[in-house]
């Protein structure tokens, strides 16, 4: 019998003394990814220090795509990056 496994979730961790899991992080956001589309929710921490990394790090595993609900002051706020790939072209250098 045959098998494949697809991971589709994930968490995402970063800070600029973060190398390796167990590593002290400053951002942490839960991730899914679905036809070259990250979704991402739950993030603590300081997203703007963090976000030209993190969408390198999932352009870098194929994700063409990135969208973000982010809630600040009680509003609900969506951001969308396209981070390259596919038919998009590089967009991070």
């Amino acid at each position: 019998m045959s098998v494949s496994v697809e991971v589709t979730a994930c968490t995402i961790r970063c800070g600029p003394h973060h190398t390796k899991h167990g590593d002290p992080w400053e951002f942490s956001v839960q991730a899914q990814i679905f036809d070259g589309t990250a979704y991402l929710y739950a993030g603590h921490g300081q997203w703007l220090q963090q976000r030209r990394a993190i969408l390198k790090a999932l352009q870098g595993i194929g994700v063409q795509r990135v969208e973000l609900v982010r809630i600040q002051d009680g509003r609900k706020r969506r951001d969308q990056y396209e981070v390259g790939g596919g038919d998009n072209g590089p967009v991070l250098d």
